[in-house]
C-alpha cells in the first residue's frame, strides 16, 4: 500500500471568470432552421413548389410533371431527400472526364438506386446527369463545363470544421450587409438577417462538407471555386430569378458565405502567395435538373453564381475569428 500524505491546505477552487457559453456543433441545415424560427422566408408567387428543403428537398413524394420550354431528362423525376442523396453520391464518385462517362454514370446509378426510387431507371438518371455535366457553367467560367475539370483539379466532399467563436447570426448578416457591394443581389437578405436574428447565438463549431472545390488556371493564376449540387424542382425555367428566389427561401447565401470562408482558410494555409482577390472566384449553385448542354437553352440556365468578393469573405473570416462588428 502507498501512504498518501495528508494535506490540510486543500480548498474548493473558485472560478475567476464566468464560464464560457454553451458550445454547440452546428450544420448548415441546423443554422438555417434556427433562422427560420425567427424569420421564416416567404417565397415569391412564382417560386418553387413547397417540397424543397433547407439543403435538399425533404419530401419523397411524386410530383406531377410540368410542361417545359426546353426538354431535359431530370425534369420529371420525383423530388425528395433520397433522390438528392443519390445524385450527390453519384457525382462524388464519378470522374467527369472519363471517356466512358455515360457507362460510369449508369453503373453508379444502378448501385446507388438499389431497391429505392423505383420510378427512376438507372439509364434515365445517368442520361440526365450526363447532360448536367456537359452544361456550360457560365458566369466567371463561361463555356467551361464540369467535364472539363480533371481529377487533379477537384476535391469532392471537402470536409471542414469551422469555429464560430461567440458569433451571432445577426452579426453575420450585419458584416455581409456592410461588406458586400451595394448592388449585390443578396444585400437585402443580409440586412434582414441582421435585423431579425439578434438573439441567435452560434457559439461552437460548424461542421460540413463542400460538394465540390474546383480549380482552373486563368492567365497563369490558379483560381478556386466552390460548387453545391441542388436537386430542387423549380418548374420549367431555371433562370436567374427563379434560382435566386430559391437561394433566399432556403438561406443558401449563408451556406455559400460560410463555405467560402472555409475554402479561404484552406487556401491561406496551403497556397504560397495566396491572395483572395486573385485566387478565390466564388460559389456556384448547380441546380442539376435545369442544367443542359442544349444550345437552344438560355445562357446560364441551371447555374447561379455568387461572387461576394474578397472584402466580404475577409470580413466574415475576421468575425468568426473573434473580431466584433
Amino acid at each position: 500500500a502507498v501512504a498518501i500524505p495528508w494535506r490540510d491546505d486543500l480548498a474548493v477552487a473558485t472560478a475567476l471568470h464566468p464560464p464560457a457559453p454553451r458550445r454547440a456543433r452546428w450544420s448548415f441545415t441546423a443554422l438555417a432552421g434556427r433562422l427560420d424560427e425567427v424569420a421564416p422566408p416567404a417565397p415569391s408567387d412564382d417560386a418553387a413548389d413547397p417540397a424543397g428543403g433547407l439543403d435538399e428537398p425533404v419530401l419523397d413524394e411524386p410530383v406531377p410533371p410540368e410542361p417545359v420550354a426546353v426538354p431535359f431528362t431530370l425534369a420529371d423525376v420525383p423530388g425528395g431527400t433520397a433522390f438528392g442523396t443519390v445524385v450527390h453520391r453519384i457525382l462524388e464518385q464519378v470522374d467527369a472526364t472519363s471517356p466512358t462517362l455515360l457507362d460510369d454514370l449508369c453503373a453508379a446509378a444502378t448501385t446507388e438506386l438499389g431497391g429505392n426510387l423505383s420510378r427512376i431507371t438507372p439509364e434515365a438518371l445517368a442520361a440526365g446527369l450526363h447532360d448536367s455535366l456537359h452544361a456550360p457553367l457560365g458566369g466567371p467560367l463561361g463555356t467551361r463545363r464540369l467535364v472539363d475539370v480533371g481529377p487533379t483539379d477537384r476535391l469532392a466532399e471537402l470536409a471542414f470544421d469551422l469555429p464560430l467563436g461567440d458569433t451571432r447570426l445577426a452579426d453575420i448578416g450585419a458584416v455581409l450587409a456592410d461588406a458586400l457591394a451595394p448592388d449585390d443581389p443578396f444585400v437585402p437578405w443580409a440586412r434582414a438577417v441582421a435585423a431579425e436574428a439578434p438573439s441567435l447565438d452560434l457559439a461552437g463549431m460548424l461542421t460540413g462538407s463542400i460538394d465540390l472545390v474546383a480549380r482552373h488556371v486563368e492567365g497563369g493564376v490558379p483560381r478556386f471555386w466552390v460548387a453545391d449540387y441542388k436537386t430542387n424542382r423549380l418548374g420549367d425555367r431555371y433562370d436567374h430569378d427563379e434560382m435566386a428566389d430559391e437561394m433566399l427561401v432556403h438561406h443558401y447565401p449563408l451556406q455559400a458565405a460560410l463555405y467560402l470562408v472555409a475554402l479561404h482558410r484552406y487556401l491561406r494555409w496551403r497556397l504560397p502567395g495566396y491572395d483572395p482577390g486573385a485566387h478565390l472566384v466564388g460559389a456556384a449553385y448547380l441546380f442539376v435538373r435545369g442544367m443542359t448542354p442544349d444550345p437552344a437553352a438560355p445562357s446560364g440556365r441551371g447555374v447561379l453564381w455568387w461572387q461576394p468578393g474578397a472584402r466580404a469573405v475577409l470580413a466574415l473570416d475576421r468575425l468568426l475569428a473573434g473580431e466584433r462588428p
